[in-house]
């Protein structure tokens, strides 16, 4: 099977789903489309569309080993199969026109089979006994929502960035992490709110410059999708920078430098000013890491996310802050934390010698 550590572009998908065509066939084909609108496949959900929605196929079991090994489709482990992102879209825009003539488009018959299905086995599995196959039912149930619902799932996505925006709702910030991905094709239309999602994303994953980015491409106003009312980008970004990742900062332009360097130097703050440390939560994690490894920063997070639903996240780059700064920081973070993690890059050590 061929290894999608490197999506494909969508010329390289096309290709890739044209040869999958031409070497097996119409049925296998059709398979693939509609298999193309889960996110993540398991072996038995692939079996029970085929039997529920190619008939014609009932019996051609091997069009299921088609899909599961064709080049745009990678194990990745525990029993889960995804398509290449580009090549899952190429399929996806072929399955509803190969349907002209059905009243509800096909996709949207799968989803509400998969909102079905997914039911079915949350009844049949325990949130701490198998949370891998939790949070992936979780997620499937947004993006089968979002293509049966559209409207309804914006709507409760909407719902769930607003409480995300509360200062008081960690869990809810969770929440959010990723989804604005994996509903990028269904809820295509609602193009705002998917930016705002990933914009509150970076802001949980401590990527204050993606998350300044992805605000300011956006109008400096309050959102209303479905009746639901959302912050101003600019309100959320300054307010979670400021009360939320007090060791984060924006940076500052020119001006502001400039206006900063010039107070007098009897009114600037000393090394001898004592530390006002925070009365102890112990709610936190706190992440020291360095610059250059910020990607397995984000790893980390990522598997993190499932077990700490109720605790925030806290982050220090050692490359941006030195000396008694980033001692006075460490300090205020760890007596707030309930778990300290140093993320330490053999090379960096070298790089001291």
């Amino acid at each position: 099977m061929v290894r999608l550590d490197l999506d494909p572009g969508p010329l390289r998908a096309y290709e890739m789903v044209m040869g999958f065509a031409a070497r097996r066939g119409e049925a296998a084909t059709r398979l693939a489309m509609h298999a193309a609108v889960p996110l993540v496949l398991r072996v038995e959900l692939l079996h029970l569309i085929r039997l529920n929605f190619l008939p014609e196929a009932a019996h051609d079991l091997a069009i299921e080993a088609d899909v599961l090994f064709a080049s745009f489709c990678e194990d990745i482990g525990n029993g889960y199969f995804c398509f290449a992102s580009n090549a899952r879209l190429q399929l996806l825009q072929g399955l509803d026109p190969a349907y002209p003539d059905e009243s509800v488009p096909r996709s949207a018959q799968v989803a509400r089979f998969m909102l079905d299905y997914l039911d079915h086995k949350q009844r049949n599995v325990g949130t701490a006994r198998d949370r891998l196959r939790s949070q992936w039912i979780e997620v499937e149930r947004w993006n089968a929502l979002a293509f049966a619902e559209p409207e309804l799932a914006a709507g409760q996505f909407a719902a769930v960035l607003a409480r995300a925006t509360a200062k008081d709702d960690v869990a809810a910030r969770l929440r959010v992490g990723g989804l604005s991905t994996a509903l990028a094709t269904p809820l295509a239309r609602f193009g705002e709110l998917l930016v705002y999602a990933e914009g509150i994303d970076a802001l949980q994953m401590g990527r204050t410059d993606d998350a300044d980015r992805l605000f300011g491409s956006m109008p400096d106003r309050e959102i209303e999708i479905a009746g639901i009312r959302l912050k101003s980008p600019r309100q959320v970004l300054t307010g979670y920078i400021g009360k939320e990742a007090p060791g984060v900062q924006l940076a500052e332009s020119a001006e502001q430098e400039e206006a900063r360097s010039e107070v007098p130097a009897e009114q600037a703050q000393t090394d001898e000013t004592p530390l006002e440390h925070p009365k102890p939560a112990h709610d936190q994690i706190y992440i020291s890491y360095s610059h250059r490894d910020q990607r397995w920063r984000d790893r980390l997070v990522i598997f993190l996310r499932p077990y700490v639903r109720d605790l925030s996240i806290q982050f220090a780059d050692v490359e941006e802050s030195s000396g008694k700064r980033l001692e006075e920081q460490e300090a205020s973070a760890l007596e707030r934390a309930g778990l300290a993690i140093v993320l330490v890059n053999p090379n960096y050590l070298v790089d001291q010698i």
